[in-house]
């Protein structure tokens, strides 16, 4: 059986769940990333479940907006070590077995981890979730410039670590988040 505020909090969820989706999708388009995104959202209402309850229609609508806001925000920022072994693809040539490709892959994830946490994240949003530079800007409170800089340092110094662990005597290989 809920308590009275319990329903308050369904209520609002019930009410402003797509505003929270519409507010998380500048930051993802992954559907399982939103779900958690809007569940953590409604999440950060419960401690203020009081105040929430005093406030008129337009200013729970706008506080609801900047708490999804800062949490898909959050959320984006506290990823840094959750890819998974699929979320990488190389493009395997002909000439590829399997066992290196598996290893190519995995060495791909040992550099990506060992990445100091400005350039996991420029490379992850640019590559990962496809956004240009004005929304990375956006996300890190950057400038345009300052995320294209990081994104070509970070593009450097990902390359430079696939060389030096390349095992397959020189054999390139393309890959993508």
């Amino acid at each position: 059986m809920r308590n009275r505020q319990t329903d308050i909090i369904h209520k609002i969820y019930l009410k402003y769940k797509k505003l929270i989706i519409f507010n998380a999708m500048n930051y993802t388009r992954d559907p399982h990333k939103l779900e958690d995104i809007v569940h953590e959202s409604v999440l950060a209402l419960k401690p203020y479940e009081k105040k929430l309850q005093k406030m008129d229609e337009n200013s729970l609508k706008n506080y609801v907006c900047e708490v999804a806001r800062n949490t898909a925000k959050n959320y984006l920022k506290n990823w840094r070590n959750e890819f998974a072994f699929e979320d990488i693809e190389i493009v395997r040539s002909e000439n590829i077995d399997t066992e290196n490709y598996i290893a190519q892959k995995l060495d791909l994830m040992n550099i990506l981890k060992s990445l100091p946490k400005d350039m996991y994240e420029i490379l992850k949003l640019k590559d990962y979730f496809g956004y240009d530079y004005k929304k990375i800007a956006k996300i890190l409170n950057i400038s345009n410039e300052a995320a294209r800089k990081r994104y070509s340092r970070a593009k450097e110094r990902l390359i430079e670590e696939l060389k030096s662990t390349d095992k397959s005597d020189g054999e390139k290989y393309e890959w993508r988040f």
